[in-house]
């Protein structure tokens, strides 16, 4: 699934505007996560203007996953018959010529032509017996001849059969000198010369001396040969360590299809099928497919008692909690021993998404205790989270020491995808105190490596949600829409309903209210918690009049939304707090309620809101006539939010009608700085408010065609005009008024009164002088 979103990124960026044909060859030697990525592409291409066109051999050496995308219902099949083959179904009477066209007889049965069989069935004959051995062992082996394999699986030397092999022209040697059949139809022909309990022997011969750790046998290779070689029970067995294997790899496709087939194959033996179901349902939650994880789980459960139910019903759990599907966790979890350590993780992670804080802190603090004295590392990462995520607004020094130690514990143990999840959490405190992303970005790169697309997906919604505080809501708005396609696919219903209203906000701030109010309808479907929706409803509102100039009402909608979050226990500790707490003292400035409640919060957890609160403060000391008190709060405000401009912008913008007031800053200074930035961002309702605030403060509105470069945010804080820059920047180079005028085809009066204009607004003493403007 992960090269799956990578490839329909390619061909949505490849197909713009085009239609465009993915061609595919030899698709019958495609290993099962190649084919599991095509059967991801089959739904994932549904909107866009592409099709894939594939060839693959339609026998029995076609692998399961190519036969099952065949049947899909987007996909159409259509034979392909090479020459030799329809030679072949013409001599078996399969098919009769009829006035220079091929017509079928019967069922068709493709075989290897019989005059081609001969020449094999001839030339293998006249091979020693040992060499007929090495050879027929080949065949069973499969197309791909390695000799090493084939000296392993045979406990010869190899090496004068195989050069018989290639002297009778059964085989070619290839630049490098290793063996390869000389056409695939060879390989066939040897293997249809034999019956089938020659085949059958040869195979579990191949089997027994494969089987013993040899570092050139693929586990899945001896599981067929298992299985042919008549132990379906120990093919089933290595099937499940292959699979083991392919899931610490990253490689959940292939693990997902080889636990498929060792269900079938381990038919009679209950604790293998146990043991095997575990493994797919485990497969199935890393991969996202929670749907899939469930059905697994309740087709088995039933059967199953003891220790073997209790790690099933684990595994469901974990699915479930996934996907924030809490109600289906607590069901399986009802089903499993409640003391058992893995039980009580979950059952913490279950009380946490319904919000009850204190019960799973409890649970999750014995759940530890109990791990630790099990030697159960995982499960101690898994309650180490809980417990960090309790205390993320409550005690934050204490939420980062449970996810350092949970990441500690898992890089200690190797347990790739539990590392990922505590840096994740570890990043998720980093960006609500300052914003940073980097661990997040961290953490979704190893999760895409392991194939945890799920994990990524969730990542990517919070790196976007950081990337807010840098860029501002318009710009984030089509990453918001890509994390909400993307956890559809996986049915993350509830990081989907998020990211809609990420994508919501983008919509209000770039005036285009209407589509907002519709994605949160979208988000109101699929939220497996209402609550959050209905806040954002509240806060989509607020924003959106406060734009238009309706201080009061933005303050009562946002204050609606508050009030929400109050009552929800767990809930975030979204910006909202702070934006509504300052913007009543701005309304009223006398009121401390707001002020106070938010002091007293733990929504400071979030560096906005604390930022939010020093400007509320600041607000409060100017009203009171203490300028130099609220001087230092701003700066203060500003230094928190060094590192989240878009959210340093958007809440001084919400002084400004107090604008004038001493000791709340320049406001003049701060709208043309504030202009500067929303250039080019698409922000606007931004725009807009901040040029109603210049109109009221009788200042003149900057027109942007009048800019004919981008002004750095300094120079234009000093209301320093794209012209302006332009001639700043020659007079710095050293040229004089005339050559000036004459580069920007201007007049020498119109350069004069720009020069004067520079003089003035830098605060520079001479033209000399003018150049250190230009410094950073």
């Amino acid at each position: 699934m992960v090269l799956g979103e990578a490839v329909l990124e390619l061909l949505r960026t490849l197909s713009a505007g085009h239609r465009a044909v993915l061609l595919l060859d030899d698709l019958h030697w495609a290993d099962r996560d190649t084919l599991g990525l095509l059967e991801y592409l089959v739904d994932g291409l549904r909107e866009l203007p592409v099709r894939v066109v594939g060839s693959a051999r339609d026998d029995e050496a076609a692998p399961d996953g190519l036969v099952a995308l065949g049947r899909h219902p987007r996909v159409q099949s259509l034979p392909l018959l090479v020459e030799e083959l329809l030679a072949g179904l013409v001599e078996s009477g399969s098919v009769r010529r009829v006035d220079g066209r091929v017509e079928p007889v019967g069922a068709l049965q493709a075989r290897v032509p019989r005059a081609f069989a001969g020449i094999v069935d001839r030339r293998v004959a006249a091979l020693a017996p040992a060499e007929r051995e090495v050879l027929r062992t080949a065949a069973v082996l499969g197309q791909d001849v390695d000799w090493r394999l084939v000296a392993a699986a045979t406990g010869a030397d190899v090496g004068s059969a195989l050069r018989a092999a290639v002297d009778m022209g059964l085989m070619l040697a290839g630049p490098d000198g290793s063996p390869r059949w000389r056409h695939a139809l060879t390989c066939d022909a040897v293997l249809a010369a034999l019956t089938a309990p020659e085949r059958a022997a040869l195979a579990a011969r191949a089997a027994r001396r494969l089987d013993t750790g040899s570092p050139v046998a693929r586990p899945g290779l001896v599981a067929d040969l298992h299985a042919r070689g008549g132990r379906p029970d120990r093919a089933a067995e290595v099937m499940l360590e292959q699979a083991r294997e392919s899931t610490a790899a990253g490689a959940l496709a292939d693990a997902s299809s080889v636990l498929e087939r060792a269900v079938v194959l381990a038919v009679g033996r209950p604790g293998l099928l146990a043991a095997i179901a575990v493994e797919r349902v485990r497969v199935l939650a890393l991969g996202a497919r929670t749907d899939d994880a469930v059905d697994v789980a309740d087709a088995v459960l039933p059967a199953l008692r003891g220790p073997q139910r209790t790690a099933l019903t684990v595994a469901a759990a974990r699915a479930c909690v996934a996907a924030d599907r809490f109600a289906e966790a607590r069901r399986f979890l009802d089903a499993a021993d409640p003391g058992d350590p893995g039980v009580l993780a979950l059952a913490a992670h279950v009380a946490l998404g319904a919000g009850n804080v204190d019960r799973a802190l409890e649970i999750a603090g014995a759940a530890v205790g109990a791990a630790e004295n099990a030697g159960l590392p995982e499960v101690e990462c898994e309650a180490l989270e809980v417990v960090g995520r309790g205390l993320r607004r409550r005690d934050p020094p204490a939420s980062r020491g449970a996810f350092r130690r949970a990441e500690e514990v898992a890089a200690l143990h190797a347990l790739v995808p539990w590392r990922i999840r505590a840096l994740a959490e570890l990043g998720a405190n980093a960006m609500l105190d300052s914003g940073a992303t980097n661990l997040l970005a961290q953490a979704a790169a190893l999760a895409v490596d392991a194939g945890m697309l799920g994990t990524a997906t969730m990542l990517d919604l919070q790196i976007t949600i950081g990337t807010v505080a840098v860029d501002g809501y318009v710009a984030t708005m089509p990453m918001a829409e890509r994390c909400a396609e993307r956890a559809g696919r996986l049915r993350l219903a509830g990081t989907r309903a998020v990211a809609l209203i990420f994508a919501a906000r983008g919509r209000v701030f770039a005036g285009r209210m209407s589509e907002a109010e519709a994605l949160l309808d979208d988000a109101t479907r699929v939220a497996p918690d209402e609550l959050h929706v209905r806040v954002a409803r509240f806060d989509l509102r607020g924003r959106d009049v406060w734009l238009a100039g309706d201080d009061e009402r933005a303050v009562r909608e946002l204050g609606d939304g508050v009030a929400v979050l109050r009552r929800g226990a767990g809930t975030n500790a979204a910006p909202m707090w702070g934006e509504w707490a300052l913007l009543r003292t701005v309304l009223d400035p006398a009121d401390d309620g707001p002020r106070t409640e938010l002091r007293h919060s733990d929504v400071l957890v979030t560096g906005i809101n604390r930022a939010a609160l020093r400007y509320a403060d600041a607000v409060a000391a100017a009203v009171a006539g203490r300028d130099e008190a609220a001087a230092e709060l701003l700066v203060a405000g500003d230094d928190l939010l060094a590192g989240q401009p878009y959210f340093r912008y958007l809440l001084r913008t919400m002084l400004l009608p107090l604008a004038g007031t001493p000791g709340l800053g320049d406001p003049a200074a701060f709208l043309r700085e504030v202009l500067a930035w929303l250039a080019g961002r698409g922000e606007v309702q931004m725009v807009r408010l901040c040029q109603a605030h210049l109109r009221r403060l009788g200042l003149p509105v900057p027109r942007p065609d009048r800019d004919v470069e981008a002004v750095p945010p300094r120079l234009r804080g000093l209301g320093v005009t794209g012209r302006e820059l332009a001639v700043l920047r020659l007079v710095a180079a050293g040229l004089g008024n005339p050559e000036i005028a004459a580069r920007l085809h201007l007049s020498r009066r119109t350069v004069e009164t720009h020069v004067g204009n520079l003089l003035a607004k830098t605060g520079a003493t001479g033209r000399d002088a003018l150049a250190d403007a230009l410094a950073p």
